[in-house]
């Protein structure tokens, strides 16, 4: 027998076998769940950036998982420019350089 129990077979005119599938309805469809607490990556970011210290590139990457231009780039792109934040970088007295941001 061609499909399983739910299905319902049929010949078409040129002589394949079709078959019919069981309408879904909307009750069936499964639905959205939003995200509940689950933490997103921008979030885990700007409560680094927002710590006294700043963070640096390598904490953010380790945070992340991103390569260092992604981090750099979220740093202008979002952080700057979308979200109109004030960045600000400083070189600590070990030499590794500090982001921090200002603002809203």
């Amino acid at each position: 027998m061609v499909g399983g129990p739910d299905t319902v077979p049929g010949l078409s005119w040129w002589g394949r076998w079709i078959v019919r599938w069981p309408r879904t309805t909307e009750t069936d469809m499964p639905t959205k769940v939003a995200n509940k607490g689950k933490v997103s990556k921008r979030d885990v970011l700007l409560k680094l950036l927002r710590s006294n210290n700043g963070a640096t590139v390598v904490q953010m990457q380790k945070v992340t998982g991103w390569q260092p231009h992604s981090v750099r780039g979220f740093l202008s792109g979002h952080v700057k420019k979308g979200l109109g934040l004030t960045v600000t970088s400083e070189v600590g007295s070990d030499g590794a350089r500090r982001y921090s941001v200002s603002g809203r």
